[in-house]
C-alpha cells in the first residue's frame, strides 16, 4: 500500500509543479519556484523559521510527508529537480547534487547554522504526525475528536522539539 500512496503523492506533486502562479509561463513549462507547489510551500515556510529551516523546499517536503513519510526525500529531489546520480559518481564543484543544495539552503535559512537546521528538520520529520494511514486508523479506533487532538499535539511537539534542537545547536 505504501508504494501506491507514494506514487499518488508524487503524481499530485508533479501536478502542482506544472501549474504556474506567475505570469509568463504556460502549464507544464514553468520553473518549479514559480509553480503552485512552491507557492503553497512558501506560505507554510515561515512557521519553521524558529527551527532554522524557513525554506519552501523543506516545508513542501514536510507537507508531502503527511501522506507518507517515505515521500520526504523524493519531494526534496523533485523540488530541487535533481536527477538520480550515476553509480559511483560524486557531485561536481558547483554542488549539483541534492546534498549540496540542501546544505546551501539550510545554511542560508538558518543564518549559517546549517547543521543545526538540518538536525532540527530531521527531528521534526521523526516526531511529527505519522502518515495518513496511521491517522485514519487512529480515527477508526479513537474517533475524530481524539484524533484531531492527537494530530495537533504531535505537530506542536514536533515543532517545539525542532525549535529546541536548532536553538541549542546554534549555540
Amino acid at each position: 500500500g505504501a508504494g501506491v500512496t507514494i506514487i499518488i503523492m508524487l503524481t499530485l506533486m508533479w501536478g502542482l509543479m506544472v501549474i504556474p502562479v506567475t505570469g509568463g509561463h504556460e502549464i507544464a513549462d514553468v520553473p518549479v519556484e514559480d509553480s503552485l507547489y512552491a507557492e503553497i510551500a512558501q506560505t507554510v515556510a515561515p512557521v519553521f523559521e524558529p527551527a532554522g529551516f524557513n525554506d519552501w523546499h523543506a516545508s513542501a517536503a514536510l507537507l508531502t510527508g503527511f501522506v507518507a513519510k517515505e515521500t520526504v526525500v523524493a519531494a526534496l529531489s523533485q523540488s530541487y529537480q535533481v536527477d538520480e546520480p550515476e553509480e559511483n559518481s560524486y557531485a561536481d564543484a558547483e554542488g549539483s547534487d541534492l546534498g549540496a543544495r540542501l546544505r546551501a539552503d539550510f545554511d542560508a535559512s538558518s543564518g549559517g547554522h546549517g547543521g543545526a537546521a538540518a538536525l532540527a528538520f530531521l527531528v521534526f520529520v521523526l516526531a511529527y504526525t505519522p502518515c495518513i494511514a496511521t491517522v485514519a486508523e487512529q480515527k477508526r479506533i479513537l474517533g475524530w475528536k481524539m484524533t484531531a487532538g492527537a494530530f495537533g499535539v504531535q505537530l506542536f511537539l514536533a515543532w517545539l522539539l525542532a525549535v529546541v534542537v536548532f536553538q541549542v545547536g546554534k549555540l
